[in-house]
């Protein structure tokens, strides 16, 4: 009897945990919150067996509890992903737990890299470092002519020419009239 009572004052701590907390009063990613959660509800599935249903409830049961733990999930996520939390719940059929998710987890991602791409982006560029390096450093090429496309060179042999990374034979192309010389065939 008093295990009995020791359970149903631990599935209602747990329960109570779980209608209180949310992402930012934990200060949990949404990773962490996810594992929160899921820790809990795990817990409470060992206190609260569905084994004593017949089989049709218990996927009826086990559905709600389904939907249930995805609710539970979004009600305390962060403000900032409020319209992701609209997208989930307005698609029909509701999502699943662990694609609810995936969602908010790939989107969080999705924003990490492209704020990675902008901060490599807004930064100077490894071609614009060199061709600041071929300008100031006293060579006799002159400089390229600027990026609003105002003086464009007559000449293009007048651009700098690309440094050769390793030494290639010369090699003599004939004119077409020269390679039109007999052949001899040998049989």
């Amino acid at each position: 009897m008093y295990a009995h009572a020791h359970h149903d004052s631990r599935i209602f701590e747990l329960y109570r945990k779980l209608d209180r907390v949310s992402q930012e009063t934990l200060g949990l990613s949404v990773a962490n919150y996810f594992g929160f959660f899921q820790s809990r509800w795990e817990e409470l599935a060992q206190y609260e067996s569905l084994s004593d249903f017949l089989a049709i409830a218990t996927t009826i049961v086990s559905q709600q509890l389904a939907r249930q733990h995805t609710y539970q999930f979004l009600m305390g996520m962060k403000s900032k992903y409020e319209s992701l939390r609209i997208q989930i719940l307005n698609t029909s059929p509701l999502p699943s737990l662990y694609e609810a998710f995936a969602i908010i987890d790939g989107d969080k991602r999705r924003c990490h890299l492209i704020q990675a791409l902008h901060a490599i982006s807004s930064g100077p560029t490894p071609i614009a470092n060199q061709m600041a390096f071929a300008v100031s450093s006293g060579s006799d090429t002159p400089p390229f002519p600027s990026s609003n496309g105002a003086t464009i060179p007559a000449n293009l042999d007048e651009l700098p020419r690309p440094i050769p990374l390793f030494e290639s034979p010369y090699v003599q192309v004939l004119p077409a009239s020269a390679s039109q010389a007999s052949l001899k065939v040998y049989t």
